[in-house]
C-alpha cells in the first residue's frame, strides 16, 4: 500500500471495497436469476417475511457497538471487544428465545403456516452473526478492506452454492435457509480468523461504558432505517400474501442491488478514514 498515508489507505479501500461489491453484485443476480427458476414465488415471500421478523428482532438488539468500536481515536482493547460481544450476544439469545416463543402467533398473524417451520432455524443466523460483528469490526477499524471484501465475497459463494444444490435436489425453501446459515457461519469462522479476535471471558464493564453509550445513539437512527426499509413488505405480506410478497420482494431486491451495494463500497470506508 503507497506509504502509510491515511489518503492512500482510503483510496486503496475504495478499490478494494469496490471491487468485491461488484464481485458480491454480480454473483448475487446470478444466484437470483437460478433460484428464480428453481423456486416457486411463495418460497421468497416467506423468506422475506421471517428476514423481516429477524431483521426487526436484530435492530432492536443493535446498539451499534461495531461503529463504536471503530469511531473510537484509541486502541479498543481486547477486553472492550469481548464486552461488547458478550452484551450482543445475551441480547440476540433474548431476542432469539422470544421470537422461538411467539412463532405461532406471527404465523397466525400472516396467514402463513410454514412460517412456524421456517422461522425458527432462519432465525440462528442473528445469533451466528454476533460472531461476525467483532471480527469485521477490527479488520474495518485497521482499513484491511481487501480483507473484509474477499471475506464477503467469500461467504456469498457458500451461500449461492449451498442454496442452489439443495434448491436443485427438491429441497424448496430450505435451500434459501441453509445457504444463508452457511454464509453466517462462514464469514464469521473467516472475520475471527483474519481479525485475530477469539470470544472471551475477559471483559471490562467500567471501561467499555463509553462504547455502550456512543452506540446507544445510533439505536433511534437504525429502527428509523428498519421502519423505512421494511414497512412496504409487512403491509404487502399481511394484505396480498406470501405469493405477492415473493414477486414484489424479488423485483425489489433486483432493482436496489447496484445502488445499494456500490454506494456501500465508499460509505464503509469513508467512516473509518473520518473516524482517524
Amino acid at each position: 500500500m503507497p506509504g502509510t498515508s491515511l489518503s492512500g489507505k482510503a483510496k486503496a479501500g475504495v478499490a478494494y471495497s469496490s471491487l468485491g461489491r461488484v464481485g458480491v453484485t454480480m454473483l448475487m443476480l446470478v444466484r437470483t436469476v437460478i433460484l428464480v427458476r428453481l423456486l416457486p414465488v411463495r418460497d421468497f415471500g416467506v423468506i422475506q417475511l421471517c428476514f423481516m421478523i429477524v431483521d426487526m428482532a436484530t435492530t432492536m438488539g443493535d446498539f451499534g457497538f461495531s461503529a463504536a468500536q471503530i469511531q473510537q481515536k484509541e486502541d479498543v482493547r481486547r477486553e472492550q471487544t469481548n464486552t461488547l460481544f458478550a452484551i450482543d450476544l445475551s441480547l440476540k439469545l433474548v431476542l432469539f428465545t422470544v421470537m422461538l416463543a411467539s412463532v405461532s402467533t406471527v404465523s397466525e398473524y400472516f396467514r402463513e403456516p410454514l412460517l412456524k417451520q421456517v422461522l425458527p432455524p432462519l432465525a440462528a443466523y442473528m445469533v451466528l452473526d454476533c460472531l461476525t460483528a467483532p471480527g469485521f469490526a477490527i479488520l474495518t477499524r485497521n482499513m484491511k478492506f481487501g480483507t473484509t471484501a474477499r471475506i464477503e465475497f467469500t461467504a456469498r459463494v457458500a451461500d449461492s452454492v449451498v442454496a442452489i444444490a439443495i434448491a436443485l435436489g427438491g429441497g424448496g425453501v430450505w435451500s434459501l435457509v441453509f445457504g444463508r446459515l452457511m454464509a453466517s457461519a462462514i464469514s464469521g469462522a473467516l472475520a475471527c480468523s483474519a481479525s485475530g479476535w477469539r470470544p472471551s471471558l475477559k471483559i471490562d464493564l467500567q471501561g467499555s461504558k463509553g462504547l455502550v453509550k456512543f452506540g446507544g445513539w445510533l439505536f433511534v437512527r437504525n429502527i428509523f432505517n428498519y421502519l423505512a426499509d421494511n414497512v412496504d413488505y409487512f403491509f404487502v405480506g399481511r394484505i396480498l400474501g406470501t405469493q405477492q410478497l415473493g414477486y414484489y420482494s424479488k423485483a425489489f431486491e433486483v432493482m436496489r442491488i447496484p445502488q445499494s451495494r456500490l454506494t456501500r463500497a465508499i460509505t464503509v470506508v469513508l467512516f473509518p478514514a473520518f473516524a482517524r
